[in-house]
């Protein structure tokens, strides 16, 4: 007990509160009243307070203060506070994300900071550009070869045309109802009666119609079945 008082003594006349014992023997070792009241800082006091920190912090009523007050802060910063300038650069954060975006402070290392973000952001954005402009000169080289552009269209429409034999009968029947469900829909009738209004439009299911009709007189002419009027119906034998 003599040892503890005359560490007392030191500290307090060095200023400080804190009393690391080392005899091991008093029983608030360990205990909130020795790092609280004793100001004991051994390793078992420093092991209790860490240990109490830990289960403070995770306690419900504190963790809805800690983050009733994070949503405070954001609120006071999404409603236009003005910037901070912090003159000492003591605090870690000032060059970084956290102090410019979060603290707000706009000294020179974090204006530094938030320059060299647009810097590099600019410049993945040109790169992205860059890339997307290759992809498009490739097609349009693609296009201006017809041989080459009709070989790959044909591989194309093979590997489809395999899928769709793959499919079972159960995602055929799936695929024909959501096919059926989005051609009900007002909005896509409206926008394909507009479509088929159109003067080229029209235009065009003319000239397919006449083909159309051309081939199959074609085809009654050379017997291969009977003739079919434009409506439709079956044409009458000539006698």
């Amino acid at each position: 007990m003599t040892e503890i008082m005359n560490a007392t003594d030191d500290s307090a006349a060095n200023g400080t509160t804190s009393v690391a014992s080392a005899s091991g023997r008093e029983p608030w070792h360990g205990t909130r009243s020795g790092h609280n009241y004793h100001g004991c800082r051994c390793d078992d006091c420093l092991e209790w307070q860490r240990s109490w920190y830990r289960e403070y912090t995770q306690r419900p009523e504190v963790r809805k203060r800690k983050n009733a007050r994070r949503r405070a802060k954001r609120r006071e910063l999404k409603n236009g506070t003005p910037p901070v300038v912090s003159t000492s650069d003591q605090e870690p954060w000032h060059g970084t994300r956290s102090g410019y975006s979060y603290r707000r402070c706009h000294c020179d290392r974090c204006s530094e900071w938030q320059r060299n973000r647009d810097r590099e952001y600019l410049k993945r954005r040109k790169e992205r550009e860059n890339q997307n402009t290759g992809a498009t000169a490739r097609l349009r080289a693609l296009k201006a070869d017809p041989a080459r552009y009709r070989a790959m269209r044909a591989k194309a429409n093979e590997t489809a045309r395999e899928l769709r034999a793959a499919r079972t009968p159960d995602q055929i029947a799936q695929e024909k109802a959501r096919l059926q469900e989005y051609r009900q829909r007002p909005e896509v009738r409206a926008k394909r009666r507009e479509y088929l209004r159109r003067p080229e439009v029209r235009e065009i299911t003319r000239e397919r119609n006449r083909r159309h009709w051309a081939q199959k007189k074609a085809e009654a002419e050379a017997g291969s079945m009977p003739a079919v009027n434009a409506n439709g119906s079956v044409a009458a034998k000539p006698r």
